[in-house]
């Protein structure tokens, strides 16, 4: 027996689930406060944002300021780049930043389910908001404060309006499918550049094969995402000095340009080659 859900009823109780399950997580369960230094250092900066400045000066006597992914060199602001702290900022001028992580999280779970949709059929959007439901680290990260909810908020974003500007062929949707691709990159800016690799050569391949269909839609969607990542070049500059300098260059020196430090190429690189062969 086959049961027909009315789809409004379904998009209504795959976002309200999973907000109330996080936003009461993040309520009763983390307090409502970041209890990890990736989440403080988010916050940090989502109040200075909120302050109307893109950092603060260091206190007096800075030495006793210290704490992790914070940089403190006479300017005091977190490590990470801005665009998770932008939607936190939102949070914190309304007295509620413990909201931003749930609302996003849910959010992401509708824009799965039209992908699913778009790509493939109803159903199968239906199966994937579910999944995504079941995730336990889906309700931990949409539950915290770090930047894994923005980050698949945007790139779930680019995703289905990516599928749509190639059915549609729409301006506007190739408009908002480099917009969501730029802003990703403001969260997590290897995320973003790693995962639209695919999309990349898709797009490159259908813009060889029919070049009149193509080439302006994905040169708007290049361009807004080129916009948002000029947004994120200028932010370095302000802030680390250079505009390829990211502030955890700034905070660990130089062996720390990617991020990952000298010990990810002789401890984590093995261990991903390991499993590799061993599956």
């Amino acid at each position: 027996m086959r049961i027909k859900v009315n789809q409004s009823i379904f998009l209504f109780i795959v976002f309200i689930v999973p907000f109330l399950a996080t936003l009461l997580i993040s309520y009763f369960v983390f307090d409502q406060i970041p209890h990890v230094q990736d989440s403080i250092a988010q916050v940090f900066r989502a109040k200075i944002f909120a302050s109307g400045k893109l950092y603060a000066i260091s206190p007096p006597l800075k030495e006793f300021f210290e704490y992790t992914h914070i940089i403190n060199n006479g300017k005091w602001y977190s490590q990470y780049p801005p665009g998770h702290a932008f939607f936190l900022m939102i949070g914190v001028l309304l007295g509620i930043p413990w909201i931003i992580n749930p609302l996003l999280g849910a959010l992401s779970v509708l824009i799965i389910f039209f992908l699913g949709k778009e790509i493939y059929d109803k159903k199968t959007g239906q199966l994937a908001a579910v999944f995504t439901i079941l995730s336990p680290f889906f309700h931990f990260m949409s539950s915290e404060f770090m930047a894994h909810s923005s980050a698949m908020f945007t790139i779930a974003l680019f995703a289905l309006f990516f599928v749509k500007t190639i059915k549609k062929r729409k301006l506007l949707y190739a408009c908002i499918a480099g917009t969501a691709l730029g802003f990703c990159a403001l969260i997590r800016f290897y995320t973003a550049f790693a995962l639209c690799i695919p999309f990349l050569v898709y797009g490159m391949i259908l813009t060889f094969k029919k070049p009149k269909q193509h080439i302006s839609l994905f040169a708007s969607t290049t361009l807004f995402a080129l916009i948002f990542i000029a947004l994120l070049l200028i932010y370095n500059y302000i802030t680390n000095g250079h505009p390829f300098k990211f502030g955890c260059t700034v905070l660990y020196g130089s062996n720390h340009d990617l991020c990952f430090g000298p010990r990810f190429l002789y401890e984590a690189l093995p261990f991903v080659f390991c499993l590799h062969v061993q599956y």
